[in-house]
């Protein structure tokens, strides 16, 4: 099966190009760099660069735009010929100087960009695979929005956005003549390797949501397109159709860079039936460790990819993967190879994406039963340097050393984080700070909440400096402070009745008793001891009953 497409290069660059569909030409210039090429203290730069670069180039009803994803960045546009040639000369002209007047407003607008959009889903997920370094940085705010300078900016487009660096990929009936990609010279940069701190797998942790998330990494190969559909159907088969415990069920999968791919799963929830969505999917899971994915989805994913790849514009929509293929120096496979997938292919990316899962479930959902470890929430070891307790008696102490702090809880779980592994520390002009590890735990030191004598600030101040993230000063109703014991209640005239009620009680008591014993006594004396028995039976129950009702009209 062929493509109806070329490849020529402009100054240097790999175009790839297709027809269009529709007839509009449309163009993306990718950059092989993204969020895991970055560091905490510095993440969101390449973010940045991408604002900064766009400014100028905007045409009417938002036709051309930028995006900055974990391996690549890529601009975007459509329109005429004439429209793309400009759109390309503005931008590398603007890659090759940037506006860095703008460096401020653009911050803002990108904090803004935050706020709108929320959390990422699979952030959580990320952070515990990851941790706070490469892929798992998305999880992550964009500190580099409150460290990078004009200078650093600079270096980093100058390092990362260049010709060899990129590759051109159109949707059109041929490369317009005069367009140009004016960008300086470099070198093809690889994808940064994935660190997976996961001790076990598979594993799971607990969030506040109504999801099951999953996320999995199996080895690159053209089977792993079809396992995804043919998962999805399964998945959306056994918690929609026959369980009626979930509404939306969503797979993908993407390239990590290193040949290995990474499968998402996501799948909401019906609120008073997650346990037994949580069951049903963990028993799916169960079956593709064993290798068992059903022939009807093997059979129905290999019909609906042979449908993508045989469909006009196929050679079209599959140019963004192929340039991101280009830059990785990997392919996703053929048609052919997509096409050529069996069953046993399926059943080895199966048992690979049991095995390396990791669970996101609702809270107080278990995975134990089924295989799955739990993630661990705290550190295996802790610094050596002097407790500083609470100020608000909780029995939480930092421990603060000269290699690192740990914070102990009052149940004995302990985080620490190593100055030697310290991914950032964010600090604030009250003294507040939180220290975020490697691994991603995170220590907060608050001197309002612990009594830190010198020797601890002197020993927290051998941070490296390019560790610090300095944010503006907080709202005073921000700084956390420390749990005040409740207040007595203000004194009250006595409450003469309630003085009154037990000596009420007592004299009831005592005229029932006089009368319980008085009764047992005469039932004895005339009728034996079955009588006298009773006789004290209903006495009790006389006393129970008085007892109750005073209790009665006492809460009244």
């Amino acid at each position: 099966m062929t493509r109806d497409d070329t490849e020529v290069e402009i100054d240097g660059v790999p175009v790839l190009r297709a027809p269009a569909p529709d007839g509009v030409c449309r163009a993306g210039l990718m950059f092989r760099v993204g969020y895991a090429d970055e560091t905490l203290t510095q993440s969101g730069i390449t973010h940045l660069v991408e604002h900064l670069a766009l400014h100028g180039t905007d045409l009417a009803d938002r036709r051309s735009n930028g995006f900055t994803s974990m391996l690549d960045t890529q601009f975007a546009v459509t329109g005429s010929e004439d429209e793309v040639v400009t759109f390309f000369d503005t931008l590398c002209g603007t890659l090759s100087d940037l506006p860095v007047d703008r460096l401020d407003t653009e911050r803002q607008l990108l904090r803004a960009e935050r706020r709108s959009r929320g959390g990422l889903t699979v952030g959580p997920m990320l952070r515990e695979r990851y941790g706070a370094q490469r892929h798992g940085l998305p999880a992550y705010q964009e500190l580099g929005l409150h460290t990078v300078d004009a200078d650093a900016l600079r270096e980093w487009a100058a390092q990362w956005f260049t010709r060899q660096n990129a590759v051109l990929w159109l949707m059109g009936d041929a490369v317009p003549d005069k367009l140009r990609l004016a960008l300086p010279d470099g070198r093809r940069m690889p994808a940064p390797p994935a660190v997976d701190l996961l001790v076990e797998t598979p594993a799971y942790f607990h969030e506040d949501h109504d999801r099951i998330l999953c996320t999995a990494v199996v080895p690159r190969s053209p089977a792993v397109p079809v396992f995804r559909r043919a998962l999805e159907r399964l998945l959306y088969r056994e918690l929609r159709e026959n369980g009626g415990y979930s509404y939306a069920v969503e797979v993908a999968a993407e390239p990590r860079g290193d040949g290995y791919s990474t499968v998402t799963v996501a799948a909401d929830t019906v609120p008073d039936r997650q346990d037994a969505a949580v069951g049903q999917f963990l028993d799916v899971m169960a079956a593709l460790r064993r290798g068992r994915v059903p022939a009807g989805d093997v059979t129905a994913a290999l019909d609906d990819a042979r449908r993508q790849v045989s469909h006009p514009n196929w050679a079209a929509e599959s140019l963004p993967a192929r340039a991101l293929d280009l830059l990785l120096g990997q392919t996703s496979g053929t048609a052919e190879g997509v096409l050529g997938t069996t069953i046993e292919d399926l059943a080895g990316v199966a048992r690979e994406f049991a095995g390396s899962a990791l669970l996101s479930l609702p809270v107080r959902r278990q995975a134990d039963w089924a295989g799955f470890a739990p993630v661990p929430s705290g550190s295996t070891h802790c610094v050596v340097g002097t407790r500083y307790a609470s100020r608000s008696g909780t029995g939480t102490e930092l421990v603060v050393g000269p290699t690192g702090v740990t914070a102990c809880g009052a149940s004995g779980r302990a985080r620490t984080v190593e100055y030697a592994s310290c991914a950032a520390v964010v600090v604030w002009p009250d003294g507040g700070r939180v220290l975020v590890g490697d691994d991603g735990f995170e220590i907060a030191v608050e001197p309002t909440l612990f009594d830190l004598d010198a020797a601890a600030l002197d020993s927290l101040a051998a941070v490296p400096a390019q560790l610090l993230v300095p944010l503006p000063a907080r709202d005073p109703r921000e700084i956390p402070q420390p749990a005040e014991p409740a207040a007595p209640a203000p004194d009250q005239e006595p409450d003469r009745r309630g003085q009154l009620r037990p000596l009420v009680l007592l004299l009831v008591l005592a005229l029932a008793f006089a009368a319980l014993f008085g009764f047992a006594a005469v039932a004895d004396q005339w009728g034996g001891g079955a009588l006298g028995a009773a006789g004290s039976a209903a006495g009790s129950g006389v006393l129970i009953g008085l007892i109750a009702r005073l209790k009665r009209r006492d809460r009244k």
